[in-house]
């Protein structure tokens, strides 16, 4: 069985090339092909070479080639050789190839033609043969050249990927060199400042007429917000008493007498026709009738009645006529009368229930507290959040309250209360600013308030009137020399730690400090403001 591995030699590789190729396969039978005209052939010791370094490393070789010269070479030195045209033994290749016409003389002209035409026939076999030899060395060399080709790619994407892992390890040392010395590095450094203890306790007028903050007087300004809200309550009665109640209904009274108006006076009486009597509340004129081809159209007009006695017995539903008992015996007795449309009702006698003096106070209380969180939430959502609110400087008002004259069938009356209020604000900051302003009178550095305390002590008084709420108060607060923390940071950057030590106790009103660089191996103040962090304590 012969060897599938086949190896393609460039025509210019040395012998010594072609032997390394050899050495560095992992294969122990191969075919090595050899182009025409390769220069190993330069020269028949080559192939004598080429035998040694086989057997010497125990590979077995066959040559394989379209040039005859070579293979004879190959085949001189001990080499098995293959014809690369027809895949087998060079000498077959030559016999055919040597075949010759015989030169003897034509006898006819029959027999010249036979070998004219035997001549020419092996001529152009020939050419065929030469022409097939050209192709085939043509189709060697390229797959010669492409295994070139191909292993020389391979070497040089070794040859990359070297390159690329020391690049990327040089480039991974320069980022961590870089992280390290200019990214890493950091300070933290706190200072400690001497502190000024001041207090004051008095009064702070906040005053809807002031603008400004007033340090001499004690005056900040203020806002007094008006906000109103209303609720209505039913509460059960407790309370009895015996009442006579008279039903009561609207009337309305027709006019179907004449075009003339009619006054019917105060109390007037309407009748029903079983004798019920109801009153009038009021005086009324019935407007006159309309004539409309020659007939009358009656007009009309509603009054209130009530019923001329006591009790649930004149309680009644629509009556269709009701007669005027003052015009009986005269025509306006058929032409005005009264129709209730909807009846008359309440009439009562016996005992009912009431509310007492309790039930009234209790639901006032109950409807005035819930009127009193409304507005509470309603100055939660209406005033500003910056703002400052004293809970016992705002002013309720009931500007309106009732409560119901009857109880409904539940034995329940009602109770409805509208509530205003007046309420001052101010904002605290400002109580904070007039405190150091009065703190400066008797230092005249630069402070800043570093912790504060503020208390109402009192119950604010509220004049209403005059826009002015006096708040008593009592304020404590610790001061220390300010310090520019920017322009501070700017001027230690990129200083080492002894310099940076004597920076901070050069500043006024310093009493300690601490320094903490980082990493281990930083000494000195980073360039870049932000891995610089300062905190005043």
């Amino acid at each position: 069985m012969k060897p599938t591995k086949k190896i393609y030699a460039n025509k210019n590789d040395s012998c010594a090339v072609i032997v390394h190729k050899i050495i560095s396969l992992e294969v122990d039978e191969f075919i090595l092909y050899l182009p025409k005209n390769s220069i190993i052939a330069e020269n028949p010791k080559n192939f004598k070479l080429l035998k040694r370094e086989v057997t010497t490393v125990k590979k077995k070789v066959i040559i394989e080639s379209v040039d005859n010269n070579i293979l004879e070479m190959a085949s001189a030195s001990g080499l098995e050789i293959m014809d690369g045209l027809f895949g087998r033994s060079s000498s077959s290749r030559r016999a055919l190839m040597d075949i010759v016409p015989a030169k003897s003389r034509l006898e006819s002209t029959t027999e010249n033609k036979k070998q004219f035409f035997k001549k020419n026939k092996i001529s152009l076999f020939h050419k065929s043969i030469d022409k097939i030899e050209e192709e085939a060395e043509k189709l060697t060399s390229t797959m010669s050249e492409t295994a070139e080709i191909t292993e020389e790619i391979s070497r040089r994407r070794f040859s990359f990927k070297k390159i690329g892992l020391i690049l990327a390890f040089g480039t991974g040392l320069t980022l961590a060199g870089y992280w390290a010395f200019f990214v890493l590095p950091s300070v933290e450094i706190l200072i400690e400042r001497q502190k000024t203890d001041w207090s004051f306790s008095g009064n702070v007028v906040a005053s809807t007429e002031a603008t400004t903050i007033s340090k001499e007087e004690s005056i900040i300004p203020a806002q007094i917000f008006t906000i109103s809200r209303n609720s209505i309550g039913s509460f059960p009665a407790s309370g009895t008493e015996r009442v006579e109640r008279r039903a009561k209904g609207v009337i309305t009274v027709w006019n179907a007498h004449s075009r003339s108006p009619q006054l019917l006076v105060r109390n007037t009486r309407f009748a029903t026709l079983d004798g019920r009597i109801y009153r009038t509340t009021s005086a009324v004129t019935v407007p006159g009738a309309r004539i409309s081809a020659g007939e009358i159209q009656p007009s009309s007009i509603d009054v209130e009645v009530i019923a001329d006695i006591a009790g649930e017995a004149h309680n009644i539903g629509p009556v269709a006529r009701l007669r005027i008992p003052g015009f009986q015996g005269t025509p306006r007795y058929t032409g005005f009368y009264g129709e209730f449309k909807t009846g008359a009702s309440d009439g009562f006698i016996g005992e009912i229930r009431v509310p007492t003096a309790s039930d009234i106070n209790q639901a006032k209380e109950e409807v005035t507290t819930k009127v009193r969180n409304a507005i509470r939430s309603s100055i939660t959502m209406t005033i500003p959040p910056e703002l400052k609110i004293i809970e016992d400087a705002i002013t309720y008002t009931v500007t309106k309250e009732g409560v119901t004259s009857s109880v409904n069938e539940q034995g329940e009356f009602t109770y409805g209360v509208i509530m205003e209020a007046k309420v001052p604000a101010f904002r605290e900051s400002d109580i904070i600013s007039l405190m150091a302003q009065k703190f400066h009178e008797n230092n005249a550095d630069i402070y800043d308030i570093v912790s504060k305390n503020l208390s109402y002590v009192a119950m604010p008084v509220v004049n209403l009137t005059a826009g002015r709420v006096s708040i008593p108060l009592e304020f404590t607060g610790s001061w220390a020399r300010s310090l520019d923390i920017k322009a501070f940071k700017t001027k230690i950057l990129g200083m080492n730690s002894q310099s940076l030590r004597e920076a901070i106790f050069a500043i006024p009103g310093i009493s300690n400090s601490q320094i903490n660089f980082s990493p281990f191996w930083v000494n000195s103040v980073p360039r870049d403001p932000a891995r610089v962090r300062i905190n005043l304590n």
